[in-house]
C-alpha cells in the first residue's frame, strides 16, 4: 500500500514536470518568432532611400543634357541650321548692279548687291550663283559664273533690313572673241542665286552681250562682302 502511493506521486511529479518543460519550449518558440518578425521589419526602411535616390537621379538628369547657349554671330557653312541669326532667303533679298571698279581692256567690273529687304536681319556667305539670261523668258545664255577665290575670304555679311552685300564680278565682253566661236546673243537680265539658295532673283539689265556657246566662259565672281 505504501509502495503504491509513492509510486503514484512520483507519476503525478513526472507529469508536471513534463508540463513545465511544454511551456518552456512554447515560451522559446514564440520569443524567437517575435525577434524574426522584428528582424524583418527592420529591413523596409533601407530599401525607402534606394528609391528615393534613384528618382532624383532620374528628375535631375534633363537639366544635364540641356544645350548650352550659342552665340548670336552666324558660324559655319551657309545653312539656316547653323546659326540663331536666319540665312538670307531669295525671298528677303532685292538685287542691284553696282558700279564696281569701273571697266577697260575688254572687262566690265560691276558688282552683284543683295539687299535685305525683309523685317528681319538675316546673313549671307560665299559666292552667288550669276547666269546672263536672254528670250524675255529666263532662258541661261551661256556658261554660268565661276568663282574667283583671289579676292576676299568667305565670311558671313550680317544685314539688318535695309544693309547690304556686294559681289565683284569680272565680265569679259563677247566681242574679244571670234563670232563664230563665241555667238554673241544679246542679254536681258541676270539670274541671281544667294549662297545656300535655289531660289532665284531676276535682275533686268539690257547692256550685256553674253555667248551661247557654253564652251566660252565670260564671268567670275568673289566672295560676298559688306557694302562700305
Amino acid at each position: 500500500m505504501a509502495t503504491t502511493m509513492i509510486n503514484q506521486k512520483f507519476k503525478t511529479f513526472g507529469q508536471l514536470a513534463g508540463m513545465v518543460l511544454a511551456v518552456g519550449a512554447l515560451s522559446g518558440l514564440s520569443a524567437c518568432t517575435s525577434a524574426t518578425n522584428d528582424d524583418a521589419g527592420g529591413t523596409a526602411p533601407a530599401s525607402a532611400p534606394i528609391t528615393s535616390a534613384s528618382t532624383e537621379a532620374d528628375t535631375s538628369s534633363p537639366a544635364s543634357s540641356s544645350p548650352a547657349a550659342t552665340t548670336s554671330e552666324p558660324t559655319g557653312e551657309p545653312s539656316n541650321g547653323d546659326t540663331q541669326m536666319p540665312q538670307c532667303a531669295s525671298s528677303d533679298l532685292q538685287a542691284s548692279l553696282g558700279e564696281g571698279d569701273g571697266g577697260g581692256a575688254g572687262h566690265m567690273y560691276p558688282t552683284i548687291v543683295l539687299t535685305n529687304d525683309g523685317n528681319e536681319s538675316c546673313a549671307l556667305k560665299g559666292y552667288p550663283g550669276v547666269s546672263l539670261v536672254t528670250g524675255d523668258d529666263g532662258t541661261q545664255l551661256g556658261a554660268p559664273v565661276e568663282e574667283d577665290s583671289s579676292g576676299p575670304d568667305r565670311i558671313w555679311v550680317t544685314m539688318e533690313p535695309g544693309e547690304s552685300a556686294q559681289a565683284q564680278m569680272d565680265i569679259v565682253q563677247a566681242a574679244n572673241y571670234d563670232e563664230d566661236e563665241c555667238k554673241p546673243e544679246d542679254a536681258d537680265g541676270f539670274r541671281i542665286y544667294p549662297p545656300g539658295e535655289t531660289e532665284s532673283i531676276f535682275l533686268a539689265a539690257d547692256d550685256f552681250t553674253g555667248c551661247a556657246n557654253e564652251d566660252v566662259s565670260l564671268m567670275t565672281v568673289r566672295a560676298l562682302e559688306p557694302v562700305s
